[in-house]
């Protein structure tokens, strides 16, 4: 028989997959260095738009054209530490850019859109999650997890640097920090060998929503990973409420 941690590892590197089709690395400024600072986005659809949500503190301030990403591959290699990557066999991907993006920034929340050019089917079926109005955020002790592109993960190569996505899990929670509850939620966060989750911002939080007899990682989006306590060991996240009312706030406006 298979083992109880066995199958919850397997679940668990089922579910990072999912995460993982939708997630896209975001290679900004830092500092006025350009391509130093590191995050993450969502790949979403809305409405018949093709997005990449992230949070605005991870480009605002970067000029559009030294905006560059990282797409999601076919499949995530999945490794339990920085400690633990054998560089030598990692798929190296290229970074992408665009030309004249359209970027909107939310004033009420640290939320950021880039609007695409609408996708090749094949493409927006595998990498651009179908977002509507009827999300919400699910309740306290849900447990969700997170997949992004922390620095920690970063390796220098010459004047430049390699990354690679981890993610990892946690639980809704009321922990005893400063934020918005209206707002935002927070999400447990273990430190482990990886410690500074600094890239995680912009990652999506997800649960899985799978029904019947046979589970599947049937994710649904709950919001995007925007501040650390470091005390309190929390990710603090935008709820999605706040994403959709801001997406149909601009859909309203035309602006999209």
């Amino acid at each position: 028989m298979i083992g109880e941690d066995k199958i919850r590892r397997q679940a668990g590197n089922a579910v990072a997959q999912a995460m993982y089709n939708y997630t896209f690395g975001i290679v900004a400024d830092i500092e006025g260095s350009e391509g130093k600072g590191l995050g993450t986005g969502v790949g979403v659809i809305w409405q018949g738009e093709y997005l990449i949500s992230t949070a605005r503190h991870v480009i605002e301030g970067t000029p559009p054209h030294r905006i560059y990403y990282l797409l999601p591959q076919d499949s995530l290699q999945i490794e339990e530490s920085s400690a633990s990557i054998d560089w030598t066999r990692c798929k190296w991907q290229v970074r992408k850019s665009l030309e004249n993006p359209r970027i909107l920034y939310s004033t009420a929340d640290d939320l950021a859109v880039i609007v695409l050019p609408e996708q090749l089917e094949d493409a927006g079926k595998r990498h651009f999650y179908g977002l509507d109005e009827h999300h919400a955020t699910p309740p306290v002790n849900m447990h969700v997890g997170y997949l992004g592109y922390p620095s920690a993960r970063a390796r220098p190569i010459g004047k430049n640097y390699a990354a690679l996505p981890c993610h990892s899990f946690g639980e809704i929670c009321t922990p005893n920090c400063n934020y918005d509850l209206s707002r935002e939620f927070a999400i447990t966060y273990i430190p482990g060998p990886d410690l500074d989750p600094h890239g995680f911002s912009g990652s999506g939080a997800w649960y899985s929503s799978s029904e019947g007899t046979v589970w599947s990682p049937q994710i649904r989006l709950a919001g995007l990973v925007t501040n650390y306590y470091r005390e309190s060991q929390v990710l603090i996240c935008c709820r999605i409420e706040r994403l959709t009312a801001f997406l149909t706030e601009n859909t309203d406006s035309s602006t999209l």
